[in-house]
């Protein structure tokens, strides 16, 4: 956890007790400890050898605004689209000498097409405040 620039908050206490051996087992890494607000610990035989352990940490909280790009199939212009396959000459994939070539002289043709007949729409999903 230090490695990745991670910090042990809670590193004094003893948090797991047994009638041999009090440990610290329970911790918080935090990679800021000047945005810990609060941290305590409250034991709680009655159901657990475990102390709770809380901790309050103050995130910068950020607007983000999400875009989401899609293919609006219900403007499709298929009159458009069959005009530009009929433009298209086929029979040059015949001249083609390798398999790779035929695919890309396909791709290229019908991504062509797409992209001409089945417009792009960008459109906000929503604004939501989430913390960095």
């Amino acid at each position: 956890m230090f490695t990745l620039g991670q910090f042990v908050n809670n590193n004094t206490n003893p948090t797991h007790f047994t009638s041999t051996v009090n440990t610290l087992l329970s911790l918080f890494f935090v990679n800021n400890s000047l945005k810990i607000s609060l941290y305590d610990q409250i034991s709680v035989p009655c159901f657990s050898k475990h102390d709770l352990i809380y901790l309050a940490y103050d995130f910068d909280l950020r607007e983000e605004r999400e875009d989401i790009s899609y293919r609006d199939y219900g403007n499709m212009n298929y009159e458009h689209l069959v005009g530009m396959v009929y433009q298209v000459n086929w029979d040059d994939i015949f001249t083609l000498l390798t398999v790779d070539q035929q695919t890309a002289f396909m791709t290229d043709n019908i991504l062509r097409l797409y992209d001409a007949t089945v417009p792009i729409r960008i459109k906000m999903v929503s604004a939501k405040t989430k913390p960095r």
